[in-house]
């Protein structure tokens, strides 16, 4: 049978439409980037561990879709250890945790302005200030697509991408078999509320979250050298929030010991100590890095207040939500220093006097940074085989110049 060119063209167009109709289901019911919230089950699609790639386009949505009236800002070590429920004032209230991994502040300041054009009367903004969010040379990965934000739907492409293209189907196709193979395992990269999921994080091998957390792969240590533009951005959240009634809470992070250890060995620490003072200058934080019960926990495999030497967990995500807002807690008195721009030179004094008291108190450890003749004094250091590998994190690009800042 001969099948006219009319025939064939009308075919052909049925074909690639019943093909686009197919895309575009398996895209809105598997949902591999949380947009569009049709279903959700255990086995299918509950688990989106895609989302580690997408954060990014996520969140921008998230944020037209909820309207929260607080949010929390802020690198991936906000992301993953605040939990922004700590923040409501009622139940009832939308708030939702914006942290992007490897932020820019630039990007910080561009989502605080997505959120006030979905939520004008914005309550409530927590920004947790890292010094790598304002390093000169840091910019926007790919992902961070200007034109999606600002706007209170999703830009045409963005629909396009996510419903008909290739890799969103791949996406989708590449979620199903992960909720299929583990249909009740946790490996979302988000929860709901924004904040990361700790479980999966956990999930990656700990000796790799701790020597990437400082840079041990790096061939050359990060030159890091804090820029006027990003302190700019800064400037404009605070004063929008300033004009519009918004209260205002910032914070620098409360890395581990050894994240503040390894900056020192790169010859980072006077620029770090030159930004908070120019952080003060422009609205009083709280200084929640250097060397306290919390930041000193002794390095093991099941750590109580860390994922690895740059993110804290849940638990000092508490803590530090406690001292921004004046509530009781079980946070350590050591623990944070609020700083108005008067009293930053005697909280540096502060820092140094905790840390002789942390190496002094921590023989082995000290001696351990100083030499690292590793992993030979791991050993002797953790006292286990196991914790063997955890020592093997001080192994980092320009640690061996502790030798000479610890005089030993």
């Amino acid at each position: 049978m001969t099948i006219s060119p009319a025939s064939f063209n009308f075919l052909t167009a049925g074909a690639v439409a019943c093909g686009l109709f197919l895309a575009a289901l398996l895209n809105v019911m598997i949902d591999p980037f949380e947009l569009y919230m049709v279903f959700e089950k255990n086995g299918i699609n509950a688990q989106k561990p895609e989302l580690a790639f997408h954060g990014r386009l996520t969140k921008a949505v998230a944020i037209e879709r909820k309207q929260p009236t607080s949010i929390v800002l802020g690198s991936s070590r906000a992301a993953l250890g605040i939990n922004p429920l700590l923040i409501r004032t009622n139940p009832s209230e939308c708030v939702y945790n914006c942290g992007l991994d490897s932020a820019t502040m630039y990007e910080a300041r561009r989502y605080f302005e997505h959120a006030l054009v979905n939520q004008p009367h914005l309550r409530c903004v927590v920004i947790g200030l890292d010094y790598q969010m304002f390093d000169q040379s840091k910019r926007p990965p790919e992902e961070f697509v200007e034109s999606r934000l600002c706007r209170t739907s999703m830009t045409s492409k963005d629909l396009l991408d996510t419903l008909l293209s290739i890799d969103a189907c791949q996406a989708s196709l590449s979620t199903f078999a992960s909720n299929l193979m583990h249909p009740l395992a946790d490996q979302s990269y988000f929860n709901a509320n924004g904040q990361r999921n700790e479980l999966a994080y956990l999930q990656s091998p700990l000796i790799g979250r701790w020597r990437s957390s400082i840079g041990a792969e790096r061939s050359v240590p990060a030159k890091l050298a804090y820029s006027a533009a990003a302190m700019d951005d800064l400037r404009r959240v605070v004063e929008t929030c300033r004009a519009r009634g918004i209260q205002l809470q910032l914070f620098v992070s409360p890395s581990h010991a050894v994240e503040w250890e390894s900056l020192r060995a790169n010859g980072q620490w006077d620029n770090f100590c030159k930004w908070k003072n120019e952080l003060a200058q422009i609205f009083p934080f709280w200084d929640f890095s250097g060397y306290s019960s919390i930041t000193t926990e002794p390095l093991s495999d099941h750590m109580k207040f860390y994922v690895d030497a740059s993110h804290y967990r849940d638990i000092v995500g508490g803590f530090i939500i406690a001292k921004l807002f004046s509530r009781e807690s079980a946070a350590p008195r050591d623990f944070g220093r609020h700083c108005d721009g008067t009293n930053l030179g005697a909280i540096n004094a502060q820092i140094e006097e905790a840390r002789r008291t942390w190496l002094e108190s921590q023989p082995d450890m000290r001696h351990c940074i100083a030499s690292l003749r590793l992993p030979e004094d791991a050993e002797q250091l953790f006292g286990v085989a196991g914790r063997k590998r955890v020592a093997q994190i001080m192994v980092a690009p320009g640690l061996q110049k502790l030798k000479s800042d610890t005089g030993k």
